[in-house]
């Protein structure tokens, strides 16, 4: 029912943290009546080493949109922007996704986000796809994705 998928969505989102616990999740827009859940994600994707000291965490900035209507449910994802946190110091940019996939191409004024998007952001697409297959094979009992 809307209902219970409403109350498994919620849930989930209640108790995911993502890798490490540095992912973020939060409730975008929510209407139990009309079956709509929009969540604003902030996925953690990995950490790049650039020297001995210090590296970036990059993450992907996703939309996350649920329908539910008639028993049945529709899932939407999409990355809109990508952010590369600098660990010595905490300085971080964002980019379009389209400038970072599927190959690098924004000029960007740190100097190490080339290698970091090459090694990590082209792994984004089925990552987000297990979480999002998790949600909806452990929570709304989905036979497909």
């Amino acid at each position: 029912t809307k209902d219970a998928a409403y109350v498994n969505i919620m849930q989930f989102i209640n108790d995911w943290q993502g890798a490490g616990a540095k992912s973020e999740t939060l409730t975008d827009f929510c209407d139990k009546e009309a079956g709509v859940i929009n969540l604003k994600c902030k996925f953690y994707l990995g950490f790049h080493k650039t020297n001995s000291l210090c590296g970036y965490e990059v993450f992907a900035d996703t939309r996350i949109n649920f329908k539910i209507k008639d028993g049945k449910y529709k899932v939407t994802a999409a990355v809109d922007t990508f952010t590369f946190t600098w660990s010595c110091g905490g300085q971080s940019e964002t980019i379009a996704a389209a400038e970072c996939y599927p190959d690098f191409t924004a000029k960007t004024r740190l100097h190490y986000v080339k290698k970091a998007a090459v090694d990590i952001i082209p792994s984004t697409p089925d990552k987000i796809k297990g979480v999002v297959l998790s949600l909806t094979k452990s929570h709304l009992q989905a036979d497909d994705f």
